[in-house]
């Protein structure tokens, strides 16, 4: 090697001593680090698992003893064979089944809706003279027989009840008080009596306590329950429902807060269940093929959306093989606060789909819910008003005429 060629290579080692000097700082700094401790390994258990971790079973409990029976026999006796008869005695086993009652309620609900079964599903025979002086009441005999079960030929004056229950806001979509003059009941009234030329009227809009005795002394066809929150009825609401309900009423509840298993569905279907506790009554989804959807005022092949675009099921619940309780969880409530042209002709060219205020009724549609239509309130339009209330105007007229087969059968 030429003394030129040392040079170079002395220059490039000078160049790169501070490369070799940081390369030595990083080699000292791993060799300290690598031998540090920071998690302490896990030591297994030094015996087998399942003897530590698995106690054994106990011993099984020792054979009974049996004391063995003496005879005493006098030295004057005549000696007898006698065999030795062994007598086993044991407690006779037995079980009671447990009543299907909905995993929902409490230990003390469970407890008292066993106490307080509805009458058997044949007993329907046996109510429909309860049931004939109920719809009596606000309907006359002339028209179930000749109405001929179609609900355009029905002639009806009945009073309409939204229920005051136990707790939750049941009122939060009427307002005037226990008169309620604003809100989805009266926009129903009204549009039911304008599309139906006042064939359908309401003689009255009030609420009314479910345990008041009203609701057995001069019961209405039906009663609405509506709201958003969580409630447990009363001992005295669950017995006065259930003895209206028997009677031939029924139950309207709609969900205030749109969606399966919301606070108010949660405990409406909880609630009806401990008034109707008996397990072959159950909520079932309303098919498509009801007379609610094909044979009343208006055709509708698929349930409507509600607010929030909620279209879930429709459910109800039978009582010896009759609707009594029918629940729409998707917010109708809601929709029907919304006041919808045209007035007395549905088809009437003046419609154009608006949302209007009542000239006598400020509140007649809360303008809240125009104003968040698009966010709190979405789907809050006249085209969902619309079908909303058209649907409701089925069901109510449903309520109506639901029992008009038997009662022509009966004298």
């Amino acid at each position: 090697m030429n003394s030129a060629s040392i040079k170079r290579w002395l220059d490039k080692a000078n160049r790169s001593l501070f490369f070799f000097i940081a390369l030595l700082f990083h080699l000292i700094l791993f060799l300290m680090v690598a031998t540090w401790v920071i998690f302490q390994a896990p030591v297994p258990p030094k015996e087998d698992f399942k003897e530590v971790y698995i106690p054994p079973a106990p011993p099984p409990p020792p054979p009974p003893q049996t004391t063995p029976q003496t005879v005493s026999v006098s030295p004057t006796a005549v000696p007898t064979t006698t065999s030795a008869i062994t007598t086993t005695s044991a407690a006779a086993s037995f079980s009671v089944p447990m009543p299907l009652i909905d995993s929902t309620l409490s230990p003390t609900m469970q407890q008292q809706a066993v106490k307080a079964l509805p009458t058997p599903a044949n007993a329907l025979a046996g109510r429909i003279g309860a049931i004939r002086a109920t719809v009596g009441s606000w309907r006359s005999a002339d028209n179930i027989r000749n109405a001929g079960g179609d609900v355009h030929n029905l002639v009806a004056k009945f009073p309409v009840f939204l229920a005051r229950y136990a707790g939750g806001d049941w009122n939060c979509n009427n307002y005037g008080g226990d008169l309620p003059t604003a809100g989805c009941l009266p926009n129903l009234v009204d549009k039911v009596e304008e599309w139906s030329q006042n064939n359908l009227k309401a003689d009255t809009i009030k609420v009314i306590a479910v345990d008041s005795p009203e609701l057995i002394s001069h019961p209405p066809p039906y009663i609405f329950f509506t709201g958003h929150a969580d409630f447990q009825l009363t001992d005295a609401e669950i017995s006065n429902l259930r003895k209206y309900l028997q009677a031939g009423g029924a139950v309207w509840g709609d969900s205030a807060f749109a969606g399966d298993g919301s606070r108010f569905d949660v405990a409406f279907h909880r609630e009806m269940k401990r008034v109707l506790p008996d397990p072959d009554i159950v909520f079932q989804d309303l098919p498509l093929d009801h007379p609610i959807f094909t044979k009343s005022w208006f055709p509708i092949d698929q349930v409507p959306t509600g607010m929030n675009y909620r279209k879930d099921p429709i459910q109800i619940l039978n009582l010896d093989g009759k609707l009594a309780i029918i629940y729409t969880p998707n917010d109708y409530s809601d929709l029907m606060t919304a006041a919808l042209l045209p007035g007395k002709d549905p088809t009437a060219a003046a419609y154009n789909g608006q949302i209007y205020s009542h000239p006598d009724r400020p509140l007649f549609t809360p303008f809240g819910f125009m104003r968040h239509s698009a966010t709190f309130y979405r789907n809050y339009k006249p085209s969902s008003a619309m079908i909303a209330d058209q649907l409701s105007m089925n069901i109510l007229a449903y309520l109506l005429i639901r029992f008009d087969d038997q009662m022509l059968l009966t004298p």
